[in-house]
């Protein structure tokens, strides 16, 4: 049955939401205040009043509706607002996050979102790719992305979102995989070759690592090689990754280059970057929000001892080394800490100490009254009440700044500290990833 709805609300997933009769419907690649025509689909469970209803036509479009230039939109889903004049994107995300200011009544403004691109359509700005592959009905290989919520590979000849040599490389991949007739790594029947392609462009160099479960045979790693040239790579890997399960970065890395790293600069420190390495996918949105929270924190008229929490490979750790005597940077990946203290020494810095462990493990011994500054960026699942409950120990003045990339993460993690004798400070969310429902959150505060 085909019926005339408004959408009024966006799900978390991006999705229009409109309402029939008693029904919530929900409209992909819709948007708020459009009269859409819509196909009603069945109910997504027995005795729900949600359904799907499918997009026939847009009736009355919002004012800042655009033509998206995305040919995959209905197949891959990630990218949920292309058809969203940029600036409207980024208010729409305002006015989340200021919603969810307002729930903690803490009385403050929402900064607007600095506009790193200033432009109605936002392409090329994830510096970070891992394409899977599968079999077409011909039985050739092809690459792509996992469909949401399982292990299909969507076919995507070109991701608009990203640097674009990603996909030419990952096509011409396919080829090579044909031509010699590479078998595909079968999860069911735990058996095969080739798993997943990653890859990551540093501005300057670039990084390939092909994930296999079984051996490569030489004379696909010389076509690797020669396709690796042609692309400027610097550092061409195979990982061997015999996990059974869905981690993908995982086992040894064979180099079939000379170069193990890539080395990038961020906030006048040289880092270098592997497969393992983890790093914000959008350089330019990356190196804004690390300078914001070294800025806020550094503000401090004590600079004896700052805390990096979940510290990674010390991206915002060195650059507080040139701004407190002392830095402190915890980290539970032991990859991450290896190439942490390699950047410490690359960097000529001697005032740091990197810890591996869990912060629940270490947060009462560290945290201190000589804590002058905090910076953490934890996992989606935030700190949480109990790593908090260390902060309660730390002096008058003592500046916080906390990184979400999970709302729910900061209403958690912020009512505690503002119901525990924290000020806060401001708010501000940075956009990691434009076109999409999704955006980081940096608080400052102050004990």
């Amino acid at each position: 049955m085909v019926v005339k709805v408004k959408i009024q609300d966006i799900s978390d997933k991006g999705v229009g939401i409109a309402t029939f009769e008693n029904d919530l419907v929900f409209v992909k690649n819709t948007y708020l205040n459009e009269d859409v025509l819509v196909t009603l689909k069945d109910y997504f469970a027995k005795g729900s009043n949600r359904r799907e209803g499918i997009l026939e036509s847009i009736v009355t479009p919002n004012i800042h509706r655009i033509e998206s230039s995305c040919q995959y939109e209905d197949l891959c889903g990630s990218c949920s607002f292309r058809f969203l004049k940029y600036k409207e994107q980024l208010n729409f995300k305002k006015n989340i996050l200021q919603s969810n200011v307002d729930k903690l009544n803490l009385n403050i403004k929402v900064c607007d979102f600095y506009n790193l691109y200033d432009k109605d359509i936002v392409n090329n700005c994830r510096n970070k790719s891992i394409r899977s592959f599968s079999y077409d009905k011909g039985g050739l290989i092809y690459q792509g992305f996992y469909e949401s919520f399982s292990h299909k590979t969507i076919p995507i000849k070109e991701c608009l979102q990203e640097v674009s040599w990603m996909s030419d490389f990952a096509n011409e991949l396919c080829d090579i995989l044909n031509k010699y007739k590479v078998p595909l790594y079968d999860e069911s029947q735990n058996r095969g070759v080739v798993r997943n392609l990653i890859m990551r462009d540093c501005i300057i160099e670039k990084l390939v690592c092909l994930s296999i479960f079984d051996n490569l045979a030489d004379d696909v790693k010389l076509s690797l090689k020669t396709l690796a040239s042609k692309f400027s790579i610097t550092s061409l890997s195979i990982l061997k990754n015999k996990n059974i399960g869905n981690k993908i970065v995982d086992g040894d890395i064979e180099y079939l280059s000379t170069a193990k790293n890539i080395k990038m600069q961020i906030l006048d420190n040289t880092f270098l970057i592997d497969a393992y390495t983890f790093m914000q996918v959008n350089n330019k949105a990356m190196e804004y929000l690390y300078k914001k929270a070294i800025d806020a924190v550094s503000n401090v008229s004590n600079k004896n001892l700052a805390l990096d929490l979940c510290c990674g490979v010390g991206t915002m750790t060195l650059a507080l080394a040139h701004k407190f005597n002392k830095v402190i940077g915890v980290e539970i990946n032991k990859s991450s800490i290896e190439s942490a203290n390699l950047n410490k020494n690359l960097n000529n810095i001697s005032n740091v100490t990197f810890i591996l462990d869990d912060i629940k493990n270490v947060l009462t011994n560290i945290v201190n009254k000589d804590v002058d500054a905090i910076i953490a960026d934890p996992a989606r699942t935030g700190l949480g009440d109990n790593n908090l409950k260390s902060f309660l120990k730390l002096k008058d003045k003592c500046k916080i700044a906390l990184i979400f990339c999970s709302q729910k993460a900061f209403l958690r993690d912020i009512k505690y500290l503002s119901d525990n004798g924290f000020k806060v400070l401001s708010v501000e969310g940075i956009d990691m990833f434009p076109n999409t429902m999704h955006f980081e959150t940096l608080v400052i505060l102050e004990k």
